[in-house]
């Protein structure tokens, strides 16, 4: 990435600069950002192997330095801070047991929101990190790297790298498919997209990319949201849906009106099955982010035998004789096998038996789909994570 922050040093210096003031280009005019969130869960004790489980306590958010910034997340843990701010930003959330923060880039204008988001003493884990509505101009283009680098919106205001992959729909303003080489300096684009906030240059993997956009409307309480992965958990009963793209976790939920489709035509929920690998869009609520209502999912490829997978959730059953763990996540069902070679622990590393894991507690790992296709997950590690004071409907 050498080469990277090099070319940003260069494009800043020969632009109009790089600094964190100004509106939209040439206008001076801050529009309105927004920082969304939910959360499901605060660690009070990464050591504890504790089982009691309360609901949440009260969680201040705000921005530092701006006064003007502050909101306490209602009892879904759902929080919304919406302004003129813009730039590298520090989020802050006050409990009563600790303060954690995350610093956050946000663009001029656009929308980062944060999905199932897990509170811990010393850090802000959130099952996914969304960039949306991102409005800027293109000063670098690398086809074959993958690579743009996008000016936002301000006089002054900040560049991001956005990365191009597989998965990456290039449109124009129609709607009408693209491919890179339609993208030049120069042109108007928005880009939606995730976020690696832990990555030192908090990259945007862009989703989909419109050339000759024109600036989004002012903000809105629903907002388009793309995505695509394999599906680690459904529950028809429940009409959710968690898919999982190895990097970010996402919960869907489906209604009457979404649109199910596969290479053979039209599917129904009872259709679909672990490990299948879809995209597809929705809507995001603005003050209750955690979920994506899907418009239309499209089957893209079957499960294959072995594929790995993550999962995360609530025991909600443990047979240790047969070798069972059944686990809740986001109103979906995990069915998890234990072999003798499943590697246990708890979050400070100690090792655990099957006997350690408690109905209701919190556990996350990492297995591989069973080959005869019943969906069920064998796994490889678990961690037994405490309880903490959790979102009933998180489980």
């Amino acid at each position: 990435m050498k080469w990277l922050r090099y070319l940003l040093v260069l494009v800043c210096a020969g632009s109009v600069g790089c600094s964190s003031d100004g509106g939209p280009v040439g206008t001076g005019i801050s529009p309105t950002a927004a920082i969304s969130g939910n959360v499901i869960d605060v660690q009070t004790d990464p050591a504890s192997d504790g089982t009691a489980q309360a609901e949440l306590p009260a969680i201040e958010v705000s921005i530092d330095g701006l006064p003007t910034q502050r909101t306490v997340a209602d009892a879904n843990g759902n929080f919304v801070l919406s302004g003129t701010f813009a730039g590298s930003v520090m989020l802050r959330f006050t409990l009563p047991q600790f303060q954690v923060t995350q610093r956050l880039d946000v663009p001029a204008g656009s929308t980062v929101v944060l999905q199932d988001i897990e509170l811990q003493p010393d850090a802000v884990v959130a099952q996914a990190a969304r960039q949306l509505e991102f409005f800027g101009t293109v000063d670098f283009v690398d086809c074959n790297d993958g690579t743009l680098l996008v000016h936002e919106r301000r006089a002054s205001g900040m560049q991001y790298h956005v990365q191009l992959g597989d998965q990456t729909g290039l449109v124009d303003g129609a709607g009408t498919a693209k491919d890179c080489a339609a993208i030049v300096v120069g042109a108007a684009v928005t880009v939606e997209g995730t976020i690696d906030y832990t990555a030192p240059d908090n990259t945007i993997t862009a989703l989909v990319v419109t050339l000759s956009a024109s600036p989004p409307a002012p903000q809105q309480q629903q907002l388009q949201a793309r995505f695509w992965g394999a599906i680690a958990a459904l529950d028809c009963g429940t009409g959710f849906v968690i898919v999982d793209d190895s990097t970010q976790r996402t919960a869907l939920r489906l209604t009457p009106q979404t649109r199910l489709t596969g290479s053979g035509g039209t599917l129904t929920c009872g259709d679909l099955q672990v490990g299948d690998w879809v995209r597809g869009q929705g809507q995001i609520a603005l003050r209750a982010p955690g979920v994506i209502v899907a418009g239309h999912l499209a089957v893209v490829q079957a499960p294959s035998a072995g594929e790995t997978l993550r999962f995360l959730g609530v025991v909600t059953d443990v047979d240790c004789t047969a070798g069972t763990l059944q686990l809740g996540d986001d109103r979906t069902r995990i069915d998890v096998d234990l072999t003798p070679s499943t590697v246990i622990t708890n979050r400070a590393g100690r090792l655990l038996s099957c006997e350690d894991i408690g109905s209701g507690e919190r556990v996350q790992g990492v297995g591989r789909l069973a080959a005869d296709g019943s969906g069920v997950l064998v796994a490889a590690q678990i961690v037994v994570r405490h309880p903490g004071l959790m979102n009933p409907l998180a489980g």
